[in-house]
């Protein structure tokens, strides 16, 4: 395997400077596009990233065939504002959308409760560089018509516009928040969600085939409810935990749509010709029965456990196969990679947060100029700059950690490095000073929650198996 070992950062300008990696692409034919997004799926949950209990060989192709990012992170520790991050390259916590969606609190103006309005998401972007643009799956990023797919720049759009869903029921009659629509066409009868949205993915390949297109796969696997078809369970029945077990199959299953969304790529003549990238919003929820080993903690927190997930990612002609990268890389990156290898251009006033990653994937840049990377979530602040990492809370004193010798964040340093914490302290507050207030609010019951979450975490490990020999 090639090893690229990078340091990264620098906000806005850095991250916005084109490589001109994706021109040559440009000049010929361009890219397109596939972003597969799991739903709180566990950083160690898959074969390639430490998993000996969960048999993923599809999802664990895109990286074969393309680069692993050992330390890949989300936008946010929960669903919506890290769709919001993905979506817009943008910090969610600088465009007001620092808070998970739920139902609108009082004294809010339901008319914000959704992704930013004046911001424009990626498919606007790449819509008006000619792509065609399909969201399947979990929305997530409003309800009411302004936030929805179709005026955030998607041509379509198959799928439910809530945060979660049954796997094996309709979901109708609940004002259509979870109700499954679709531009393509009258909606089957579910089978089991997880197949039903790959088939849709499917059908928008083989339409989309002969024009560039840019594909979001958001899926909902492996969020609650803990729903698996028949034959996946039986695969896993050796696991005793049940909810385990369920877990493990509905994984199992994700990575079967995935086997069949690359398959179709293949079939309909587009594999060489798209980039493929995978990864999950934010880390293990502890509600799913996920792992995130070796990292500390799971989704809600600023912990690893929390924004650490799977990253992998496919680039015929651009990546050598079995590339590592193992240095920090983002959900916002994606952006400003996805413009610059479409053609477009990004500029300062554009406001991107993110790093175009083709010269990194590609080799051809070893050292990028250096990037603090920042979160904000539920009073909660975090900074990564190198490989220190703080976090301040609201109720205890700020934990600093050393990622490149602690991924699970076990030894605090912020009393034995106080100089150097400090100085952390201060950037992390100026950055903070700079945040907005947020557009909506999701109650402070969370911030409660989620504070005990963090006293009680530890770094996790993997749970063995004990999978008879033929299952091996």
């Amino acid at each position: 395997m090639k090893l690229i070992t990078i340091l990264f950062s620098l906000p806005t300008m850095a991250a916005v400077i084109s490589l001109n990696l994706g021109s040559a692409t440009a000049e010929s034919k361009k890219p397109n596009f596939l972003i597969i997004l799991a739903d709180d799926l566990g950083s160690g949950d898959l074969s390639c990233t430490g998993s000996t209990q969960i048999k993923t060989p599809h999802i664990d192709s895109i990286a074969a065939g393309g680069a692993l990012c050992t330390q890949g992170y989300t936008a946010a520790p929960v669903c919506a504002p890290s769709r919001c991050g993905l979506m817009t390259g943008k910090s969610p916590a600088m465009i007001g959308n620092d808070m998970n969606l739920g139902p609108n609190l009082d004294g809010m103006d339901p008319e914000f409760h959704g992704l930013n309005v004046k911001e424009k998401t990626m498919a606007d972007r790449l819509k008006a560089l000619g792509y065609t643009t399909a969201v399947v799956g979990k929305w997530h990023l409003g309800e009411k018509e302004q936030f929805q797919p179709a005026q955030r720049g998607f041509d379509i759009f198959h799928g439910f516009l809530s945060g979660g869903r049954d796997y094996f029921a309709q979901n109708k009659g609940n004002g259509g928040a979870r109700e499954i629509q679709s531009t393509l066409g009258e909606v089957p009868e579910v089978t089991y969600l997880t197949d039903d949205l790959t088939d849709a993915g499917i059908k928008i390949i083989e339409q989309c085939k002969d024009e560039p297109f840019f594909l979001f796969m958001s899926y909902n696997a492996p969020h609650t409810p803990m729903q698996a078809t028949k034959e996946d369970l039986a695969l896993y029945e050796h696991i005793e935990n049940k909810k385990r077990r369920t877990y493990c199959a509905m994984v199992h299953g994700l990575d079967r749509g995935v086997g069949r969304l690359l398959e179709s790529l293949k079939e309909n003549g587009v594999d060489q010709n798209t980039l493929v990238v995978f990864m999950s919003d934010n880390g293990g929820a502890s509600s799913n029965s996920s792992c995130n080993a070796p990292l500390r903690a799971a989704k809600g927190t600023l912990l690893e456990g929390g924004v650490r997930t799977p990253f992998l990612v496919s680039w015929p002609g651009v990546i050598t196969p079995g590339t590592i990268v193992d240095s920090p890389v983002s959900a916002l990156d994606w952006m400003p990679t996805f413009i610059h290898a479409a053609g477009g251009s990004v500029s300062e006033k554009d406001g991107l947060d993110g790093l175009d990653l083709a010269g990194v994937l590609s080799g051809k840049v070893k050292e990028p100029a250096p990037r603090d990377l920042y979160w904000r979530f539920h009073g909660v602040n975090m900074m990564r700059s190198g490989d220190l990492k703080i976090i301040d809370r609201a109720n205890a004193l700020p934990w600093v950690f050393d990622l490149s010798k602690d991924p699970g964040e076990q030894n605090d340093l912020f009393k034995a490095r106080l100089e150097e914490a400090d100085s952390l302290k201060r950037k992390l507050g100026d950055w903070v000073l700079e945040v907005p207030h947020p557009l909506y609010w999701e109650g402070d019951n969370w911030a409660k929650i989620q504070a005990k979450a963090y006293e009680k975490s530890e770094a996790a490990k993997q749970p063995a198996d004990h999978a008879p020999s033929a299952h091996q």
